[in-house]
C-alpha cells in the first residue's frame, strides 16, 4: 500500500503589540488600576487573565477578570455594581473598548494562582434585569426604541449607522415623533404591532431590532459621556481596519461551514387563546427551502400576541430567521481592538472556503499572559442562554381541544377593536365589546371584512364566543370574496369543505330573535380557522 504523505503548514502570526489597561471604580468614586501594560508597573498590574465578549443583538457584552489578592488588597473592596472601564490599542492604552457594571464577585485560592478573585459582569444590566410594559402601534424602528428609552431607560440615546456616520435621535415625547441630526435615508420603514407586559427590556428592544432586519449593540460614548444604543442595517458596516488572513495574524479556524440542523421552513405560530374556541393562529411557508431539503416545522406559541396583525408579522419575521443558511465558524486571530460587534471584515483562509467580506456576529478578546481575539462568524445560532428563545413546545398549545382540525391560519375578530374588522352591520351593532341585533331589530346581517389567504382556501372551521342565543344565527362562508355564499353549521363542529375555487375568504352572520323586546344574541369574538 502506497504510504500517503501530508504537508506539514506551520503558521507564525506576527506579535500583537497590543497594551491593555483595566480599571475598576468602586462605590466612593475610587480607582482601583487592575491592569496597565503601557505603564508597566507592579503596583498597576494584578490581572491573570480577563476576557471580554461582544455580541450584536442577541445578548449584552460582558466581561470576566480574575486578578492576584495574595496580599487581601481588593478583599472587600467590590460587592458588585462597580463601574469597570477596559481599554486597549496598539498605542498607549487610552482607548475605551468595554464599560460596563459589576455582576459578581468571588475569592478563591490554589496553588498556581495563590489568592485570587474573580470578578464578572455587563454592560448595561439594566436592559436584562428591568422588565417593562408597553405597546407599539404601527410604530417604526426609530420611534419605537425611543419611546422605550425615554420611558425606561431614560439615560439611553439612539443612534443609527447611515452608511458613513453614526446619526444620533432627538425623541419629542409628546408627538411621539424622532429627528436625526444627519440624514437617515436607509432607516427601515418596518411599522411594528406588538404589545408587551413585564419582558426584559433587552427581549423587547432585540424583537424590534430584528423585525426590522437590524443589529443593534449597545456602545458608551467615552467622548460624551453618554450610553449610545447603536443599531445599523444587517451587513452595512465594513470594518476595513481590521483584516483576517492566514500566515499574518490566523491562529486557528475551526467548525466552519453550512449545517442545516436548525433551519425550519414551516412556522405554525400560536398567538393570544381566549378560550378553547377562539384561537390566533398563522402558518408560514418557505417553498423554497421546503423544496430543497424537506419540511423542517417550528411551532411557537406567544400569548403576548393579541391581534392578526402582530401575529403576521411575527409568523412573517420567523419564517425570514428560521432559513438563513449563512455559513458560520470560529477562529483565533490576533487581538483585533477596533473590531465591533455586526462589522462585515475581509477574510481570507486558503483551503476552508473562506474569502472576502464576513460579518462578525460575536467576538471574544482574551488578554493576560497573551492577546487574542476568537471571532463568530456571520450565522445566529440560539443557545439555552439566549433571551428570546422561542417557545417551541408543541404540547403546550397544540392539543385535540385547540387546533383538532390541523388548520393553516385563523381569522379572529373582537368586538372591541378599533378599527372595526366589519365591513357592514345591518340592523345590528358593536357595542361595549359585543356584537348584537339593534334594539328595536329582530333580525340584522353582519359582514367581516374579507381577506386573501396566501393560496387557496380550500376548507374552512367557525367558533364563536358568545351567549346562549345564538342558536337561531345562520352562518355562511365564502372563498371567492362573495362571489359564491356558502351555508356553515356551526352545530356540528365540524370542517367546511367549499365547492367552490378561491383564496379571498370571508363570513356573514345572521342573527335572529322572536321579539325586539327578548334579548339579543350577542358575540364577543368569532374565530374562522381555515387551510
Amino acid at each position: 500500500m502506497p504510504r500517503i504523505v501530508r504537508p506539514t503548514n506551520s503558521v507564525v502570526p506576527t506579535t500583537a503589540n497590543i497594551y491593555c489597561k483595566v480599571v475598576i471604580t468602586d462605590d466612593n468614586s475610587v480607582d482601583y488600576t487592575l491592569m496597565d501594560t503601557y505603564s508597566g508597573l507592579e503596583a498597576d498590574n494584578f490581572l491573570l487573565e480577563g476576557s471580554i465578549t461582544k455580541v450584536a443583538t442577541d445578548r449584552l457584552n460582558s466581561f470576566q477578570i480574575k486578578i492576584h489578592n495574595d496580599q487581601g488588597n481588593f478583599t472587600d473592596k467590590f460587592d458588585g455594581g462597580e463601574v469597570v472601564r477596559i481599554y486597549m490599542d496598539k498605542t498607549d492604552a487610552t482607548t475605551l473598548v468595554y464599560y460596563g457594571k459589576v455582576d459578581n464577585v468571588k475569592y478563591g485560592v490554589n496553588v498556581n494562582n495563590g489568592f485570587y478573585m474573580d470578578l464578572d459582569g455587563r454592560t448595561y444590566p439594566e436592559l436584562i434585569d428591568k422588565t417593562i410594559t408597553g405597546m407599539e402601534v404601527a410604530s417604526r424602528v426609530d420611534e419605537a426604541l425611543c419611546g422605550i428609552f425615554y420611558n425606561h431607560y431614560s439615560d439611553i440615546t439612539l443612534q443609527f449607522w447611515n452608511g458613513t456616520a453614526w446619526a444620533t435621535a432627538t425623541y419629542n415625547s409628546s408627538s411621539d415623533t424622532v429627528s436625526w441630526d444627519l440624514p437617515v435615508t436607509t432607516l427601515p420603514t418596518t411599522l411594528m404591532n406588538m404589545n408587551y407586559q413585564n419582558k426584559k427590556g433587552l427581549s423587547v428592544i432585540k424583537e424590534i431590532v430584528k423585525r426590522a432586519d437590524m443589529d443593534c449593540y449597545v456602545w458608551y460614548d467615552q467622548d460624551n459621556t453618554r450610553w449610545a444604543f447603536r443599531i445599523f442595517n444587517e451587513n452595512s458596516i465594513k470594518n476595513d481596519d481590521v483584516n483576517v488572513s492566514y500566515g499574518n495574524n490566523v491562529i486557528s479556524v475551526g467548525d466552519y461551514g453550512t449545517t442545516n440542523d436548525d433551519i425550519y421552513n414551516r412556522v405554525i405560530m400560536y398567538g393570544k387563546q381566549e378560550s378553547d374556541n377562539i384561537l390566533l393562529l398563522k402558518t408560514k411557508n418557505d417553498t423554497a427551502s421546503q423544496s430543497n431539503l424537506w419540511i423542517k416545522d417550528s411551532i411557537q406559541t406567544d400569548s403576548s400576541l393579541t391581534t392578526m396583525e402582530e401575529i403576521g408579522d411575527k409568523a412573517t419575521y420567523e419564517i425570514g430567521q428560521g432559513v438563513i443558511t449563512t455559513a458560520s465558524g470560529n477562529m483565533t486571530i490576533l487581538c483585533a481592538p477596533k473590531l465591533n460587534p455586526g462589522d462585515n471584515i475581509t477574510i481570507s483562509i486558503p483551503y476552508c472556503d473562506i474569502s472576502g467580506y464576513y460579518k462578525i456576529k460575536e467576538f471574544t478578546h482574551k488578554f493576560g499572559p497573551l492577546f487574542t481575539t476568537s471571532i463568530q462568524l456571520s450565522k445566529r445560532t440560539k443557545t439555552v442562554s439566549d433571551l428570546f428563545v422561542s417557545k417551541v413546545d408543541a404540547e403546550e398549545f397544540v392539543t385535540p381541544i385547540s387546533n383538532p382540525n390541523n388548520m393553516k391560519d385563523s381569522y379572529t375578530i373582537y368586538f372591541n377593536e378599533d378599527p372595526t374588522k366589519m365591513a357592514s352591520l345591518s340592523d345590528c351593532e358593536e357595542t361595549d365589546g359585543k356584537l348584537q341585533l339593534s334594539t328595536d331589530k329582530t333580525t340584522g346581517v353582519a359582514q367581516a371584512i374579507s381577506i386573501t389567504m396566501g393560496y387557496n382556501v380550500l376548507s374552512c372551521e367557525l367558533r364563536r364566543y358568545s351567549n346562549l342565543l345564538t342558536d337561531s344565527d345562520v352562518y355562511e362562508v365564502t372563498n371567492d370574496g362573495g362571489t359564491t355564499w356558502e351555508t356553515y353549521d356551526i352545530t356540528s363542529g365540524d370542517i367546511h369543505t367549499f365547492s367552490s375555487v378561491g383564496s379571498e375568504f370571508d363570513f356573514r352572520i345572521t342573527m335572529n330573535r322572536t321579539l325586539a323586546a327578548d334579548t339579543s344574541p350577542m358575540y364577543e369574538a368569532i374565530c374562522a380557522l381555515t387551510k
